[in-house]
């Protein structure tokens, strides 16, 4: 019982120093995701906002008080593709809209300080598609939860309003 719980200390001050240290990348550098320096955009999807600047995003995520939906993907994915055309797109998923501050993070696309491939690798994001749900915060950003693959949009929704409905994070542990 010990031993389990000095890992889990470990592990909280680990995920701790990530969340500090990916905090900081992203104070450092607010432009957007790009192969070009210094484009952003905004991408209107049937109700969802989409970001594409990480730092936007983040400050937007403060400023209202509301959790980050990061969605991690890849261009020539075909589960990425059908998640954007047949679940994002979805009367379910639109109604979250105003429940978080919604970002993409293309695979391979990145600002001019390698933040989202900061974030990526500190998430230790591997699979695509991945929606990560942060909660952001002067001091660091912590994970809530992610949802990993494609799933149908009621399913999908599902373990969303889960991951949302986590109490925002005190002392760098989101609360069940």
């Amino acid at each position: 019982m010990r031993r389990n719980k000095m890992r889990l200390t470990t592990f909280r001050n680990f995920f701790t120093s990530i969340a500090i240290t990916v905090l900081m990348m992203l104070c450092v550098a607010p432009s957007g995701l790009s192969r070009q320096s210094g484009a952003t955009s905004t991408n209107q999807n049937d109700g969802i906002q989409w970001r594409t600047n990480l730092f936007g995003a983040f400050t937007d995520a403060m400023a209202q008080h509301k959790p980050m939906l990061v969605y991690f993907y890849n261009e020539e994915g075909p589960w990425c593709r059908k998640l954007q055309s047949e679940v994002f797109t979805s009367p379910e998923i639109r109604t979250l809209a105003d429940k978080a501050v919604f970002v993409k993070v293309p695979d391979g696309l990145d600002d001019q300080s390698g933040n989202a491939k900061k974030l990526r690798d500190s998430l230790n994001i591997t699979q695509y598609p991945t929606v990560a749900v942060l909660d952001p915060s002067p001091e660091k950003i912590v994970e809530r939860g992610r949802v990993v693959g494609f799933y149908d949009s009621k399913s999908y929704y599902f373990q969303v309003t889960k991951i949302l409905l986590i109490q925002p994070s005190i002392g760098g542990q989101a609360k069940q």
